[in-house]
């Protein structure tokens, strides 16, 4: 809520490269990154990799699909590789395939996924032996159907961290942004969202603490003391409206003495606290002290137990659900089993249904079909048992057809 760009921060993950698609459809992916990331307590000759000289000559040997799972085995005992770039490679060795098009070293795979041709092939290739996960697998195709369109990664980047460095710069924003577009990384309202960031960022201002990333700015406007910087970064960068500013202001003095329902420290946080009906009270309470709600409102929420019609959230929301005229019986019937409307007004509908009892005595054909036809038998039948009033909607649909087919009922 606080800096919804920021926090969602789609750029920074919006670009898997053409070098992902070419290294991360073969195993020898994973031996590039555990070669690269040599540790000094690796001894040389390596025993384990057919006594490899260095780290080039460790290379040429991994580079065999053969010795795949003993380079991945040395890898993990020097910890160069994550649990999970071992898992793949493990499950990619055993598949027994070479690369896409029967690629057998780095150099030819790199060739031949380098082709936008190949991209198909080459993501075929990674989903069928299960090296990328799939969401990075479908972000993958969207990039890949974007280069074959014709668009170009921004910058010219051509790896995804720089990528990431490139897009991160807020001068290259648009760019990216474009890119993002063009693939189909981003819905219309985060490329709106994301625009205005943008905008923001090209009339100088910074991301609150410059922060980078979604994790990096949740975790800096988290901190009670940085709520004020973040909701003035929002504010100018059109994040937020002047309402939702106001509540957040409200809400500021209770986070930073720790008074927040169950702990919650953002909107969605709380608001997730606070479906969970046993937690109504404490919920309540806050609003009420936050200033959300009058006194008056509290009080009916307490009497309906925080249920409210049609489940709307907030007066504003339950107004418009109640004046639309398809939910006004609804809201009557809530407001009378939870005693919300006053007595006097009970009495008068007592004495309409009592008319309405005296009128169709003498109703004629045409009044009783108009009135099983727009108000319903069911609903005639509860108001006349005494089950059910009329509510507004009802009570003109009755009027409307006593006032156009009136007259006696003939024999």
């Amino acid at each position: 809520m606080f800096i919804k760009i920021l926090l969602e921060n789609k750029i920074a993950r919006l670009i898997t490269i053409t070098s992902a698609l070419a290294i991360a459809a073969v195993a020898f992916l994973f031996v590039q990154i555990a070669l690269a990331k040599s540790k000094s307590d690796i001894v040389y000759p390596a025993k384990e990799l057919g006594n490899c000289k260095n780290e080039k000559d460790c290379f040429v040997f991994c580079e065999s699909p053969t010795n795949i799972l003993a380079c991945v085995n040395f890898a993990e005992k020097h910890n160069l590789m994550s649990r999970e770039q071992v898992s793949r490679a493990r499950a990619y060795a055993k598949t027994g395939e070479r690369g896409p098009g029967n690629c057998k070293n780095q150099k030819e795979c790199l060739a031949f996924c380098d082709n936008p041709a190949n991209f198909d092939a080459c993501l075929d290739f990674a989903e069928k032996t299960n090296l990328l996960p799939p969401a990075e697998l479908k972000e993958a195709r969207l990039v890949a159907k974007a280069l074959k369109a014709g668009a170009k990664l921004p910058g010219g980047c051509v790896t995804k961290s720089a990528c990431e460095d490139y897009c991160d710069d807020a001068k290259h924003m648009n760019e990216c942004l474009d890119f993002a577009e063009k693939a189909g990384f981003m819905s219309r309202e985060d490329l709106a969202e994301a625009r205005k960031a943008a905008k923001a960022f090209e009339k100088g201002l910074k991301s609150p603490g410059n922060c980078r990333g979604k994790k990096q700015c949740e975790n800096f406007c988290a901190e009670p003391s940085n709520i004020e910087e973040c909701l003035n970064f929002a504010e100018a960068a059109g994040f937020m409206s002047e309402a939702e500013i106001n509540e957040a202001r409200k809400v500021m003095p209770l986070i930073a003495r720790g008074e927040m329902p169950g702990g919650c420290r953002s909107k969605g946080q709380c608001e997730k606290y606070c479906e969970n009906e046993d937690h109504f009270e404490e919920c309540s309470s806050f609003a009420l002290k936050a200033g959300f709600m009058t006194p008056e409102e509290a009080e009916i929420l307490k009497k309906t137990g925080g249920k409210t019609p049609g489940n709307c959230r907030g007066k504003e929301q339950c107004e418009t659900f109640c004046e639309n005229p398809a939910n006004q019986e609804i809201c009557f019937e809530f407001g009378r089993k939870y005693g919300l409307i006053p007595e006097e007004q009970l009495e008068e509908m007592r004495e309409g249904v009592e008319q309405l009892r005296e009128g169709l005595e003498s109703a004629s054909e045409e009044v009783l079909e108009c009135l099983n036809s727009r108000v319903g038998a069911k609903t005639l039948e509860q108001m006349l048992g005494g089950t059910g009033f009329p509510g507004p909607q009802v009570g003109d649909k009755i009027r409307g057809c006593f006032e156009e087919f009136s007259g006696p009922r003939g024999d």
